[in-house]
Order: structure tokens, then C-alpha cells, then sequence
């Protein structure tokens, strides 16, 4: 799939570390990006157990796969993650053009 960098950035902000992952192409073509990706990038992880407060938790900020393109509406970045108040996933996306 052309446009993608297929690269993401794992930033651990306990140890203040940033390890750059190479992630599948097939992980794109069956979860285009967005909410799907990171939902699965979360579970494929095992931290999706993990105590929402905890450094182990992770957080997940994934663009959308029209992301900064002109597209009205279609330019959104997905955040997915364990809520501390409730205990399960949760998640929203931001985006806009301007």
C-alpha cells in the first residue's frame, strides 16, 4: 500500500525510550488504519490487561487512512486505550482540516 510509512513509534515515557516498529502490510490491508488498527495493535500487545494506571498500559494514537489529506469529515486520528475510571477499552478520534 503506497502512502503508508508502515513504521510505529513505541514511546515509553517511564523509561524515556522511543523504539521505532515495523509493522506488516497485511496488518493494513485488513485494518486499513484508524480505530480498527489500534484496537488490534492493543490486543497483539497483551497489555490490553493491563492496569490502566500502570506504566505497562499502553495508549494508542493511530491516523486515520485519508489523514491529511483535504477530505471533508475523513481526516481523523483514532486514541485508544484502558480508561482509569472505567477498566476497559475506550477511545475517540480528533481531526479536522483547516
Amino acid at each position: 500500500m503506497y502512502g503508508f510509512w508502515q513504521k510505529i513509534a513505541g514511546i515509553d515515557l517511564f523509561r524515556r525510550e522511543i523504539q521505532f516498529e515495523r509493522l506488516d502490510e497485511k496488518l493494513y490491508q485488513t485494518y486499513f488504519a484508524g480505530s480498527g488498527l489500534a484496537v488490534q495493535l492493543l490486543y497483539q500487545s497483551g497489555t490490553y490487561g493491563a492496569d490502566p494506571v500502570r506504566p505497562e498500559n499502553d495508549l494508542k494514537l493511530i491516523p486515520g487512512l485519508l489523514t491529511g489529506t483535504p477530505i471533508f469529515t475523513a481526516s481523523r486520528t483514532s486514541v485508544r486505550g484502558r480508561s482509569p475510571l472505567t477498566g476497559i477499552w475506550e477511545g475517540t478520534n480528533f481531526g479536522g482540516w483547516s
